[in-house]
């Protein structure tokens, strides 16, 4: 089954205080090999210490501190979610004060996340790569005191999916699917100055294996 982008949801709220949680409501789309992706962007004064989905506990693809930009970035993934409306719930080590960056999106046709990768802060353009699979899709994120102009994957400018001030400047953005199997060029851009870049691969559900004719074998 082809992998395919289905609902997101982005937003950007400071937990009511003295929370140590933040929650969001997200639809999770009907179909195949589901997978739900969900990105967070705070202040490093916190860590992330869970994610839950619809009450199931989420699991930890990736989480970076950003010292120098004083923000952290975590990613978190959990293949055939409950499907419909329900709660996305972070945890955090303590209360937090200021703003948190979400971006969630559903998959269908996803076997989950694949290859990822991180740099700290460069001179914009932050032009980095990413190995990934025929048939996948990439999710890249950067963060910067200034403001974004573009993120641009294999070369294509890509539309922002989001722009969320966390008292830095967040923004994300999706590939087109399906990538070809090699090493992709992932570039993340602003106004001027500094621009970090993080790249996540969600990949495509395989397919039944062939039989000697060319025809594929049915499972039951």
């Amino acid at each position: 089954m082809a992998l395919a982008i289905g609902n997101k949801t982005a937003s950007v709220a400071t937990p009511t205080w003295p929370a140590t949680s933040l929650t969001r409501a997200h639809t999770q789309n009907t179909g195949a090999d589901g997978f739900l992706f969900v990105s967070f962007v705070m202040s490093d004064a916190r860590t992330f210490t869970g994610c839950t989905y619809g009450g199931q506990t989420m699991t930890l693809i990736k989480t970076q501190p950003f010292s120098g930009l004083q923000q952290r970035w975590a990613c978190y993934g959990l293949l055939n979610p409950p499907t419909g409306n329900n709660n996305i719930v972070i945890s955090f080590s303590g209360a937090v004060f200021n703003p948190v960056s979400t971006f969630a999106t559903s998959f269908t046709g996803s076997s989950g996340a694949g290859n990822f990768d991180t740099i700290g802060a460069l001179t914009t353009p932050n032009s980095q790569t990413l190995a990934v699979s025929a048939g996948s899709c990439i999710y890249a994120t950067g963060i910067s005191n200034n403001a974004f102009t573009g993120i641009d994957i294999d070369g294509s400018a890509r539309t922002l999916e989001f722009q969320h001030n966390t008292n830095k400047q967040i923004s994300g953005a999706l590939s087109a699917v399906p990538l070809s199997a090699g090493t992709i060029d992932v570039v993340t851009k602003v106004t001027f100055n500094t621009v970090s870049n993080s790249r996540v691969e969600i990949k495509e559900a395989g397919t039944p294996p062939a039989t000697d004719d060319g025809s594929f074998l049915l499972m039951f």
